[in-house]
């Protein structure tokens, strides 16, 4: 009986360690897409047209939406202001981890051009860890 207690108990932290980091990415993410999905239906029902080659419009633009989005968003990012924020925002974790510091120096020491090997958080058996990017 003891086992199967262990058994269930392990199972159900591991799954709720499992949709943690999903639920982390999905509610931001609905915040966003509601206002989108709003929009694209507005564009969709003034256009007059319901859907395309079998898909609607107002999923199309909310795509559409998206992608003008991340491309407006990845411009941005290559300027002086976006750049100091990262740098602010990789000091603010290096104090709160200690170990992310440790990692970007070892990335330094494999790779000359560091900006480009990446410290990333990967997911393990034992759960996340800090590690480096390469290829």
């Amino acid at each position: 009986m003891k086992t199967l207690t262990d058994y269930l108990r392990t199972t159900i932290i591991g799954g709720l360690l499992f949709l943690f980091p999903i639920v982390l990415v999905l509610i931001p993410l609905s915040k966003v897409t509601a206002p989108v999905r709003k929009l694209a239906e507005s564009i969709a029902l003034r256009i007059g047209v319901e859907n395309f080659a079998g898909l609607a419009i107002g999923t199309l633009l909310e795509i559409f939406i998206f992608l003008a989005g991340a491309f407006v968003v990845g411009l941005l990012a290559h300027t002086a202001p976006a750049q100091a924020f990262l740098r602010w925002l990789r000091a603010g974790i290096a104090a709160v981890l200690p170990k992310f510091s440790l990692m970007e120096e070892l990335a330094q020491s494999f790779d000359k051009d560091a900006a480009s090997t990446p410290v990333v958080l990967a997911p393990s058996d034992a759960g996340w860890i800090l590690g480096i990017m390469v290829e």
